[in-house]
């Protein structure tokens, strides 16, 4: 099916197939010559900008009197986010939503300048999709500050204009129909001169607001580049690198005082835990102020459990020994003793390594459970990602015990993927055309890790709970916009499980299928915050 510049109305199976569907009712022919059970169509206006996506103007009393359950998840959210958190907010006040005549749905219409509501119909869009639905559906208070700060520091803050960034490119996300672009580059050029101004004032850069501020714009990088294959940089774009290293040089500015409030503790333990992965995936070892920083987190949280010290440890050990073999492999291997020797070492450091991990988790709550198998929901909303053993093994009764299993997958991962490489080197260097049993041993360690780690991804993506129960409401690009009802994903978790993924899939040690149901997953989290 031709790109047409809009959503296609077709059936379910016509999309996949990419013919033409002739949306006959009850059911379309296609589907009737194939003798397959038509899979029904999307809700009228699917992809299109319409009210209900944003927070509503005044209604009238019989638009007031619509029941809650009859709309589109994303407006029941946003509603709820302005009623109960946005009331005293200057950014909440704006009463009309963008609505784009019939005519515009078969050509993008060029918008260079948005109406001012609509950019801040996106900020509210925005904090349903990180606070108030990770809150609700997930019981995930990590964004919880958001709203809270945001309304702290005023809508003419530079705090405010980095948050319409992230709203601005979300919006245009969702708005296949609309022409965005430069409003997108407009706002995310003022909210890099704002936070500059404030990054060139000793006092200013100290504060909570320019910190998240940086964030933020880390966060409006993520989204910007989730728009393209799905295949995102591990490390990020250069754009993202650069407010990823500058938040973590905030935080090493702003020293001990951080730690004297509540919401700044919050905060560093929020940031930090996100700024852990590329030292990993790169190959290279942590640098010695980011040891340092992850050092004090005992300051910013009650209690550190030993488990948490115990993977950190294991974490940090496994991208020092990548760092080690990778630059043992870039000068090359020359036959001598010495080699033979390093080799042993690297297999020794990473025996001692898993060692020292071994039953690292002693916290009960944290541990991966089952999901339950549902005779019920066998075949309802059943899609690539949905459907089998491979994305449905584990879910988590808290968002430590994800958070924490999710990184100790991906050392795991890691290193022996590391191992692999340098024992397929001293293969081809001694010209050996079968595998050594110690290649086996690790290769297929690597595959079942793999496969415990895409396990995790229904509960990621909020499709299973915590107790091991698929949800009865699916996500859009579940639904596929065939259902009035749909639920925002786990964003935090969708935010830790991206990075891994988009690294994996260029190992060349996955099993049969790993490596193509992780594409698939790349293309889930790019189609939940993209329609383009």
């Amino acid at each position: 099916m031709g790109n047409i510049g809009r959503p296609s109305t077709g059936c379910g199976l016509c999309r996949k197939r990419r013919v033409k569907c002739d949306e006959g009712q009850p059911g379309c022919r296609n589907c009737a010559r194939l003798k397959k059970p038509c899979p029904g169509y999307r809700v009228p206006g699917y992809g299109t900008i319409r009210p209900t996506i944003f927070v509503p103007g005044p209604q009238s009393p019989t638009q007031g009197s619509r029941s809650t359950e009859s709309l589109p998840q994303a407006w029941y959210y946003s509603r709820r986010a302005t009623s109960t958190e946005a009331e005293d907010s200057d950014a909440a006040q704006s009463d009309s939503a963008l609505e784009i005549s019939a005519q515009s749905f078969h050509r993008p219409a060029s918008m260079a300048r948005l109406p001012e509501d609509v950019i801040e119909q996106g900020v509210w869009y925005s904090l349903s999709q990180l606070d108030v639905s990770s809150r609700v559906l997930y019981g995930n208070d990590a964004f919880t500050f958001l709203p809270a700060i945001l309304r702290k520091a005023g809508s003419q803050s530079y705090l405010h204009t980095a948050m319409r960034a992230v709203g601005i490119i979300n919006l245009a996300n969702r708005s296949p129909t609309v022409d965005m672009r430069n409003a997108v580059d407009l706002e995310y050029a003022k909210a890099v001169s704002g936070v500059n101004t404030a990054l060139a004032d000793p006092e200013q850069r100290l504060k909570d607001e320019t910190l998240v501020a940086v964030w933020l714009l880390g966060i409006r990088e993520l989204l910007a580049n989730v728009t393209g294959s799905g295949q995102v940089n591990p490390g990020g774009s250069s754009a993202r690198q650069a407010h990823i290293d500058g938040t973590l040089m905030l935080l090493q500015l702003r020293g001990d005082h951080q730690f004297s409030t509540p919401e700044g503790c919050h905060l560093y333990q929020l940031i930090l835990s996100s700024m852990h992965w590329k030292p990993l995936f790169a190959g290279e070892e942590p640098s010695q102020e980011y040891l340092i920083l992850e050092s004090q987190i005992s300051k910013a949280v009650q209690v550190l459990p030993k488990a948490s010290i115990r993977l950190r440890n294991f974490f940090h050990g496994v991208s020092k020994l990548r760092a080690r073999i990778k630059n043992f492999l870039s000068i090359g291997l020359d036959r001598t003793v010495e080699e033979e020797n390093l080799v042993a070492s690297y297999l020794k450091a990473a025996e001692k390594l898993q060692g020292k991990v071994a039953d690292w988790c002693d916290i009960p709550e944290w541990f991966p459970r089952r999901v339950i198998a549902e005779s019920s929901h066998a075949t309802r909303h059943r899609t690539p990602w949905t459907s089998g053993t491979l994305f449905r093994l584990h879910c988590f009764g808290s968002w430590e015990g994800f958070f924490h299993w999710n990184r100790y997958f991906a050392a795991k991962i890691c290193l022996h993927a590391a191992l692999l490489d340098v024992l397929s080197a001293k293969a081809r260097e001694q010209e050996r055309v079968t595998c050594s049993d110690l290649e086996t041993l690790h290769s297929t360690a690597l595959q079942e890790t793999v496969q415990d780690f895409i396990g995790t991804l229904s509960y990621a993506f909020g499709d299973v709970d915590e107790n091991g129960h698929c949800r009865s409401v699916p996500s859009p690009a579940v639904s596929e916009g065939n259902h009035q009802e749909s639920r925002g994903i786990n964003v935090p978790a969708t935010m830790q499980v991206q990075p891994p993924l988009a690294f994996l899939t260029t190992l060349r040690y996955l099993g049969p299928g790993q490596r193509e149901a992780m594409f698939l997953a790349l293309q889930r989290v790019r189609a939940e915050f993209c329609l383009r």
